[in-house]
């Protein structure tokens, strides 16, 4: 008999005030960073064709349900996910991730910013998962961690923070960065195959895994070796298919920010709870969030400029949507069609 466990509290939106401060090359530079996604997915789409789903291994279906930016996509029947058309091989994985110990992936993440990320993207996160914790825990493992913001905002909260990554460019800026800040480097590098290990035998109390598990090659083994360790909480966040993604469908000439390069598949309502039966967790707090009307705004201000538009006509753009953005985004968040889901879990054995 499956444990009944009380609903999780839901938490919707936030200001998106940060994102043209922080992102503003999404919006002066979208020539090259297009160039860099397609480069990314013409990679990604010359490997094996994906036959089985990425989540519960089903058989996918034989149609595709849409193309966007050189690659296929198909829901799966079973569970929901969208599913990328090709397998992200070790190959795709080394390409994006690891070749020349990270440097090209590294670059979108490695700024002068430092410490403004922290304060206004993992600081409201840390304070999060602390207040959704129905009892104190501060042994944290960040993994996936990057440059250690989190890693690095934890810290800063009390809690003893570890992360791990098998980008070594990254591991190294962070621990430079924590060093400056906090006296200390709390960021290890690791190879993929010792990855899963680490997370089996780690004693950290609670697990983060925040814009990690979308990137996984093999996430069934991040789900086995969570099920075999004893980490009461796993903290994460997952893409989601939103309004987002129809709109990088419908304006191919944009950045597609949600669904490319290493975004090869994505979380829907019905794939988000496989994703927790196949961790053997359950929902304790979500918080929904995204950014859906702010790629709007993004997608329209790009294409009016490429049509060689006025700036009076951009002007009324910005006059007209920009102040609306939080708002019209509040609705999408409300309803679950928002591009980003903060999940705090149990262990289905454990807790209310």
């Amino acid at each position: 008999m499956t444990a009944r466990h009380a609903p999780p509290v839901r938490t919707y939106s936030k200001s998106s005030g940060f994102y043209q401060e922080v992102k503003k090359d999404f919006f002066t530079n979208n020539a090259n960073l297009l160039q860099t996604a397609r480069r990314q997915n013409a990679l990604y789409a010359a490997q094996p064709r994906r036959t089985r789903c990425k989540l519960c291994e089903a058989e996918l279906p034989g149609v595709v349900d849409f193309t966007s930016h050189g690659v296929d996509y198909l829901f799966c029947s079973a569970c929901g996910h969208l599913n990328g058309g090709h397998e992200e091989t070790a190959t795709f994985i080394d390409a994006l991730y690891i070749a020349e110990e990270g440097e090209a992936y590294a670059t979108h993440y490695i700024d002068a910013q430092y410490e403004r990320r922290i304060r206004d993207i993992y600081l409201p996160k840390v304070d999060y998962l602390r207040a959704s914790l129905p009892e104190p825990a501060t042994r944290l493992l960040d993994i996936g961690c990057g440059s250690g913001h989190f890693v690095c905002a934890a810290r800063m909260r009390g809690l003893e923070a570890q992360g791990i990554d098998v980008n070594k460019r990254m591991i190294d800026f962070g621990n430079h960065q924590i060093a400056n800040l906090l006296g200390t480097t709390p960021l290890a590098h690791t190879r993929e195959e010792e990855f899963f290990e680490l997370v089996a035998q780690s004693d950290a109390q609670i697990l983060s895994a925040i814009g990690v598990i979308e990137h996984l090659r093999e996430p069934q083994r991040f789900f086995a070796a969570f099920r075999a360790s004893r980490i009461e909480y796993l903290f994460y966040s997952i893409p989601m298919f939103s309004f987002s993604v129809m709109l990088e469908h419908l304006f191919q000439n944009v950045f597609p920010r949600q669904l490319s390069g290493g975004h090869t598949h994505m979380f829907t309502e019905t794939s988000f709870q496989t994703l927790n039966e196949r961790l053997a967790v359950h929902s304790l707090a979500e918080w929904r969030f995204g950014v859906d009307i702010m790629d709007l705004y993004r997608s329209c201000m790009t294409t009016l400029g490429e049509n060689g538009t006025s700036e009076q006509m951009t002007t009324r753009l910005r006059e007209g949507l920009a102040p609306c953005i939080d708002a019209l985004q509040a609705q999408l968040d409300q309803h679950h069609f928002c591009s980003i889901l903060h999940c705090l879990t149990r262990r289905d054995n454990h807790g209310p």
